[in-house]
């Protein structure tokens, strides 16, 4: 699956993972796991006039960071490497002021 959100960055290629790898020209490299990638689409799908906002949110922690792990949960990151920095996409919406509320859970009534 390609991330076209991404292709103004060199993908960069790691065997040791099944997350995307990127550098930018200033050498900086970034690493979006599929989880990472998964919960950024639903910000586009669900607030798309947001979503320009976040894409410089990411581009300034990449710059800011220089090595960045974009992960879906910190706690259990598919990729672990020394020296970077692990960021969930709440890291990157929530000081935005960007937020929504998945209220897709199930019913709160028993049988």
């Amino acid at each position: 699956m390609e991330y076209p959100e991404f292709k103004q960055f060199k993908k960069v290629e790691d065997e040791t993972t099944l997350a995307h790898c990127y550098e930018d020209e200033k050498g900086n490299r970034f690493y979006v796991e599929p989880g990472f990638y998964f919960n950024l689409m639903g910000f586009k799908d669900k607030r798309p006039e947001a979503f320009p906002k976040i894409l410089r949110g990411i581009q300034a922690a990449i710059e800011r960071d220089h090595r960045v792990i974009f992960c879906g949960n910190f706690e259990s990151p598919f990729v672990e490497k020394e020296g970077y920095v692990y960021l969930e996409i709440e890291d990157i919406t929530d000081p935005l002021r960007i937020f929504f509320e998945d209220k897709s859970r199930g019913s709160d009534y028993g049988d």
